[in-house]
């Protein structure tokens, strides 16, 4: 954390699980590496931007997710969702699903 970026993206253990998932079935089922690898390159872009403005994702249309705290980014067909806690200067990165998924059910 510096001046320049005053928060740090924190990714839980499931968010990695979810996105080891999407990036396994890109690079076996659809597109291939490339593909995998463009995601990983947004992906990385978009959590540079949340640590400096961790507030940017909107908050969710689900009242209930909205509640709870999360805030969601689009990046390509899939929807990021975090929260920020000001206390730790920290973005956490929760869940990342294909926009089609119920990922209210799984959040």
């Amino acid at each position: 954390m510096s001046e320049e970026h005053p928060y740090t993206v924190v990714k839980t253990a499931t968010f990695d699980s979810l996105l080891r998932d999407i990036v396994w079935y890109l690079r076996d089922v659809t597109e291939g590496v490339s593909a995998s690898l463009d995601l990983i390159d947004k992906l990385e872009h978009a959590a540079s931007q949340l640590e400096v403005f961790p507030r940017m994702g909107a908050v969710p249309a689900s009242a209930t997710l909205a509640r709870r705290g999360y805030r969601r980014i689009i990046i390509g067909t899939n929807v990021v969702f975090y929260k920020v806690d000001d206390e730790r200067r920290q973005v956490v990165l929760y869940g990342m699903f294909h926009n089609r998924r119920d990922y209210e059910a799984l959040l």
